[in-house]
């Protein structure tokens, strides 16, 4: 019968879509997602919490620190404000630097309507930062951020 159809297994080699698999899932598990996990734990965040500052769910994050997913700038944006909260500027700044790196060629593109939105609120950020008479290190990462933007 057609109504009674199950649905086909997926096989165990073949990877969900978006999933990430081999050395690069390595690769981000040790650097990106170990960076991720020390700080959550150095705040006393659970995922659920991390999440709950993010406007995501839980699972997102575990799968951000097993190295399962490729983060976005957006994500990187998002987790430093959250793990930095509190904190000035120039340590949201760093964390997020430190994000990317640690993400390297693994950071995922964004499409030109999410890039044209993010360009418009980096914008107002940045402005918003340089007229706030910031010190010479944040101006330095505003303007590394905004190279890697381009």
């Amino acid at each position: 019968m057609r109504g009674d159809a199950t649905p086909r297994a997926r096989p165990d080699s073949a990877p969900r879509r978006g999933e990430v698999v081999g050395a690069e899932r390595e690769h981000l598990r040790g650097g990106f997602g170990r960076l991720v996990r020390r700080e959550r734990v150095a705040v006393g965040l659970l995922q659920v919490d991390l999440a709950e500052l993010i406007a995501t769910d839980r699972t997102a994050i575990s799968r951000l620190e097993a190295g399962r997913v490729r983060p976005t700038s957006s994500m990187c944006r998002r987790l430093s404000r959250a793990l930095r909260t509190g904190c000035g500027e120039r340590e949201v700044l760093a964390l997020e630097v430190a994000l990317h790196e640690a993400a390297g060629a693994s950071l995922r593109g964004v499409t030109d309507r999410t890039r044209r939105r993010r360009d418009r609120l980096d914008a107002v950020a940045l402005a918003a930062a340089r007229s706030s008479g910031g010190d010479p290190y944040t101006n330095h990462l505003l303007n590394l951020l905004e190279q890697q933007r381009d």
